[in-house]
């Protein structure tokens, strides 16, 4: 895939993401279980841990090296359990404004690889699929669904 293609799919499904929050007050994005246990702010600091993730191993990819595997550490649900725990205690203002300046950061880290190293290199394709823009695409239907039963 393109890196214009990938920016596309990123700003789309980011897009849809701002969408289905819109308009919630902030008693709606703390109030639990909308993916599990988890509320709308839990589900934003998650995304971004996820930005930051990918962007810590984004080089690694680019210069051929293994990333880090998950299962090192009790696995990738483990790790978003640490992620959540980390930041239980920041102000939701906190969280929403790191949710949208990751975002940001991601999206110009993203724009700043050379297109040419897009090509042939399904492990970054990959990474910025799971970690971006399939992601908001999960979650976002998610608070949909949420939305539509509430």
């Amino acid at each position: 895939m393109s890196k214009d293609n990938i920016l596309k799919h990123l700003d789309d499904n980011w897009q849809q993401l701002i969408e289905s929050v819109s308009g919630l007050s902030e008693e709606e994005l703390l109030q639990p279980n909308v993916c599990g246990t988890w509320s709308i702010r839990d589900l934003m600091n998650h995304i971004s841990t996820w930005e930051e993730e990918a962007m810590q191993n984004i080089p690694l990819i680019l210069s051929g090296e293994s990333t880090p595997r998950y299962s090192a550490s009790g696995g990738i649900e483990a790790f978003n359990a640490r992620s959540q725990q980390d930041k239980k205690d920041l102000a939701l203002s906190r969280i929403k404004r790191e949710f949208y300046a990751t975002h940001q950061r991601f999206i110009n880290y993203i724009s700043s690889i050379p297109g040419s190293s897009f090509e042939n290199n399904s492990r970054l394709a990959k990474r910025i699929r799971l970690d971006g823009y399939a992601h908001y695409a999960e979650h976002s239907a998610q608070i949909l669904q949420w939305r539509q039963q509430n």
